[in-house]
């Protein structure tokens, strides 16, 4: 619960920073209405202790299309395979705003809710992003982003927290 509450107040506190006017929005970043986001996250944690060591690879594809200037809805679809738990492979769909931009940066939020099925149950996931993108082009974009990964399933739960390099296509 301590780690969910240290994300929550990192957003909020992003959050606050203030919003560009509508025109410098769309001078570089390709976040307008009509628009089309694609891209994917590699994600790779190495934990070991006195007792264990815990290896956990996690893919993510995402599209999403701006229903409105700054906000994009569509489905993520996740593949996370960690040595002490079940592979977990989940679909689902998400929202992610651009909350600030200028020049070629911009900050956004993300949320998901993922379906999601392992050798033995039905997992459900709720993940949180808080990213900066820097774009290369009006369409092409990269950047760290910190995740927070809740899984809810009838044999275990756990959760996630960690930072993910993610490269995003806007079309």
């Amino acid at each position: 619960m301590k780690t969910l509450s240290i994300f929550c107040l990192i957003t909020v506190i992003l959050m606050q920073l203030p919003a560009a006017k509508a025109d410098e929005q769309s001078a570089y970043a390709n976040v307008n209405q009509k628009n089309w986001l694609c891209g994917g996250l590699i994600n790779y944690t190495h934990n070991s202790s006195d007792t264990s060591t815990t290896d956990q690879l996690r893919l993510t594809v995402e599209a999403r299309y701006f229903v409105i200037d700054r906000l994009a809805i569509g489905l993520d679809s996740q593949v996370t395979i960690k040595t002490d738990v079940d592979t977990v492979a989940s679909l689902g769909p998400s929202a992610t705003y651009f909350f600030w931009s200028q020049e070629k940066l911009a900050t956004f939020v993300t949320a998901a809710f993922k379906i999601g099925l392992t050798d033995a149950t039905v997992k459900s996931i709720f993940t949180g992003e808080v990213g900066l993108d820097y774009f290369i082009t009006p369409s092409v974009a990269f950047g760290p982003d910190a995740f927070f990964d809740a899984y809810q399933g009838h044999l275990s739960n756990r959760s996630d927290l960690g930072l993910e390099f993610n490269f995003k296509i806007f079309i």
